[in-house]
């Protein structure tokens, strides 16, 4: 990544530390990024794109930067964890930029809190159970603190440029695979 704004969405404007190196968050650039600070750049990069929805798959996420749960917050106080994690900022992020998002996620129930709509998968049917988890989390609090700031901050607006794809770089073998994606519509109303 390369000169990239991270400041005042995923990560607070301030300085990520790589290794003995560090860098503001405001134009941020690095060839070897941790798997959290990837993932919060390629949804930066989604969101200056005009992205309106973003798919994700915990499975293939860093841990960290979708949510830190209650322990790991008491190990770890917010002033040292440069992350604002996506389950605080996901809901800013409908609201203040109409940007919904699809989370697939089979080991954490702490969505349940800032889900409109939770489906669940039984034999590759979808079945709508947002009541039922909204009673779980009720019965079972979620004892996490909010670590999200007040708003979710500005975007600017990005076209990539096709030069803008370096292809070779020293020490990385880079592949671009140019494919179709088609998606059959399924109407689901929570």
């Amino acid at each position: 990544m390369s000169t990239l704004n991270l400041s005042s969405q995923i990560f607070p404007p301030s300085t990520l530390s790589l290794g003995i190196i560090f860098q503001s968050t405001e134009a941020f650039s690095t060839e070897n990024a941790s798997g959290s600070t990837s993932q919060a750049a390629n949804i930066i990069e989604a969101l200056e794109m005009g992205t309106k929805v973003l798919l994700i798959d915990e499975d293939s996420s860093a841990t960290n930067l979708m949510f830190r749960d209650r322990r790991m917050q008491e190990l770890v106080p917010k002033d040292k964890e440069p992350i604002n994690t996506l389950i605080d900022k996901i809901r800013q992020l409908y609201v203040e930029k109409d940007v919904s998002s699809v989370i697939v996620t089979g080991s954490s129930g702490e969505y349940f809190d800032v889900a409109d709509c939770i489906i669940c998968m039984v034999e590759y049917t979808p079945h709508d159970l947002t009541d039922e988890a909204r009673k779980i989390a009720e019965k079972y609090p979620s004892m996490r603190r909010y670590e999200g700031e007040g708003f979710f901050g500005e975007i600017v607006s990005r076209i990539p440029l096709p030069q803008s794809f370096q292809l070779t770089r020293p020490g990385k073998n880079l592949r671009l695979q140019l494919g179709e994606f088609i998606w059959q519509s399924l109407e689901i109303t929570c």
